[in-house]
This record gives structure tokens, sequence and C-alpha cells, in this order.
């Protein structure tokens, strides 16, 4: 056989494994991706053909966003070889302003049971962040609550109390910040010193024991020496058998 004849036949063979090839990946590949739905509450930004990402990475596409009464539903479709736990969640992410939005799934899979195919993850587990205009409307709604000029309220409001303190705040910032930072450097030496104020307590607790047990002679010694200082100011001699019952005169007579 000759050189250009063995050529032909590579080149034939060639062509068929291609062919062969493309047929299978067109006509016999199964198609192992699987599909999950997440219900968000409100989801803005997010479109058929959004990414939905894994730890920031690609692995699947929105297919459908289809509005349900009062939550919306995201149908995804990622590869089927994605492994994600059975409570994962989903979230609607922004990395910056100029980008899209995508939905990212979470946490990674770590052992049990696994996200199957059509696996629905509840608004329990779907998180999107607020628009601009429901934050409008929610710092509009927490004004009217504090607010105390409304015509149908009656008596003082919290937005009165809050003005009131803030007058009487002004002007101290910078006594209030030092107490902070006072308080704070104190609270550090509390803390370092946590066992020597436990072992001080509870010293004093034993202390406070013993003087309740010698509450009654406490009280005698002090009644005695009370007398002793009214007898001294009135200058009278006190003889030992008057003082007999006194406890310092006891003392006293002992010592000697």
């Amino acid at each position: 056989m000759t050189a250009a004849r063995w050529s032909r036949v590579a080149t034939a063979l060639t062509l068929a494994v291609t062919l062969a090839t493309a047929g299978w990946f067109v006509f016999a590949r199964t198609d192992d991706s699987k599909t999950v739905y997440a219900n968000f509450s409100y989801v803005n930004g997010i479109y058929p053909g959004s990414k939905v990402t894994v730890l920031g990475v690609p692995v699947g596409s929105v297919i459908a966003v289809q509005p349900q009464g009062t939550s919306v539903r995201v149908t995804m479709t990622v590869p089927g070889e994605v492994e994600l736990p059975a409570d994962a969640s989903a979230y609607v992410l922004n990395p910056s302003v100029i980008s899209d939005r995508h939905v990212e799934l979470g946490p990674t899979y770590g052992g049990g049971p696994m996200l199957a195919d059509g696996a629905e993850i509840p608004m329990e587990r779907s998180h999107a962040p607020i628009d601009f205009d429901g934050l409008v409307g929610s710092i509009s709604t927490l004004t009217d609550a504090l607010g105390g000029d409304a015509p149908d309220r009656q008596g003082d409001s919290t937005g009165d109390l809050l003005t009131e303190v803030a007058d009487n705040w002004r002007g101290n910032g910078d006594q209030f910040n030092a107490a902070i930072k006072s308080l704070s450097a104190a609270t550090g030496v509390v803390g370092a010193r946590a066992e020597d104020i436990g072992a001080l307590v509870r010293n004093l607790n034993t202390l406070m024991v013993a003087l309740d047990a010698r509450q009654v002679s406490l009280d005698s010694l002090v009644a005695d020496l009370g007398e002793l200082g009214t007898n001294g100011r009135r200058g009278r001699s006190t003889s030992p058998d008057r003082c007999r019952t006194c406890a310092w005169c006891s003392i006293r007579s002992t010592s000697s």
C-alpha cells in the first residue's frame, strides 16, 4: 500500500471518529441537569438567563421568573454533578453597582441528604435585598411612627422624647465620648481581674455570715459603749459594782 493510500485511509478514519463523537453528543448524550425552584417574597433584577452561582462560581442559569400571588417563583437549572445540601438556601446578590444580579445557592455540600432534581426552596430560605423604593417606604413608616405632630396623637410621643434627649445631649458629645472610653477601659480592667473580684465577693460573704452570727454580741457591745460615753460626758464616776454588766468595764477590769 502506497503512502498516498495510507494517508487517505487515516483521513477517512479521523473523519468517521469525529462524526461519531458529534452524533453522540447531539443524539445519544443524556441531559444530566437538575431543576431547582426558589420562592421569594419579592425579587428584582433577576430574569431568565441570569446566572446561578455557588461560592461565586457560575454553575447554572435562571430559566423562568413567575409571579405567584404574594410570592415569586424562580426556576433554575444546574448541572447534575453540582452537589448541594437538601436544606440549601437561595440568595439574590448584587456584587457591584454596575454588574447584574444573580442567584447564589449555598452553603456548599458537606454530607447528608442532597438537593434533588425538582427540589423547591421555600421563602424561609430565600433572601433578596430590599430595593430603593422599599427602603424609602420603610423610612417613611418609621418616621410616621416616631412623629409627634400627628393630629390623631395625644400626649407625648417617642419622637418628642427623642427630640428632648437630643436637645439635652447637644454640646456634650466630647464628655459622652470620654465617658464611653473610660467605661470601656474600666470594663477591661474588671474583666482582667474577674477571679480576684470573685474571691473578694466570696470573702465578703463569709464575713457577713460571721457578722450575722455575732449580731447579738455586737449589739450589746455597742449599747454598753454608748452608755459608757454618756456617763463620761456627765462626769460621773462609775463604780465597778455599777458597771458589772457593762461589757467595756468588764473587759477593763479583767485586763487590770
